[in-house]
């Protein structure tokens, strides 16, 4: 069995810090300190709204990427909320690349940065792909033999490329 850590870059530390305060405690402060207001018609969608964005920071730290492991013939990326399991028979290639070559990505579904970049992103080059990324600077594609693109970030990219060719 081969563990690879997957470690938060600078700037997904610095929005997961930034965001965590307006995500968690934002509404609520708004509730304290407009308990006083006589016209409460707000009250429950700013209720709504805090639970809401609780639910969307807890989901980006359930599917953050904690680490990465090869064993059995699969690949295992292991998360808070479950683990997605990748048989390396799968896998038709798999190569590191830097963000210059993944160039202009648009994020179609998931999360930019708070705990990793996760979820659903598409380019030119490589067209849609699911990111399993913690770090912009380890990414390493992942092509399927059914045309599918996954990208992750594994700390140690030389040797996880070598474990996945199983060396």
């Amino acid at each position: 069995m081969k563990v690879f850590e997957a470690k938060l870059d600078g700037l997904s530390k610095f929005l997961t810090g930034v965001m965590a305060p307006i995500f968690v405690l934002w509404p609520w402060i708004l509730i304290i300190s407009l308990r006083h207001e006589p016209d409460k018609s707000y009250m429950g969608l700013i209720i709504i709204l805090g639970i809401v964005l609780m639910l969307l920071f807890a989901g980006c730290y359930w599917y953050m990427p904690k680490s990465y492991v090869i064993e059995d013939g699969q690949l295992k990326i292991n998360r808070i909320k479950g683990t997605k399991i990748i048989p390396l028979s799968e896998i038709a290639s798999a190569d590191a690349i830097s963000k210059m070559e993944m160039g202009f990505t648009i994020r179609i579904m998931g999360n930019g940065g708070i705990f990793g970049y996760t979820g659903f992103f598409t380019n030119k080059k490589f067209g849609r792909m699911n990111w399993f990324v913690t770090d912009k600077d380890k990414m390493i594609v992942i092509v399927l033999k059914d045309g599918k693109n996954l990208v992750v970030s594994p700390d140690a990219t030389v040797g996880f490329l070598k474990g996945l060719q199983g060396k």
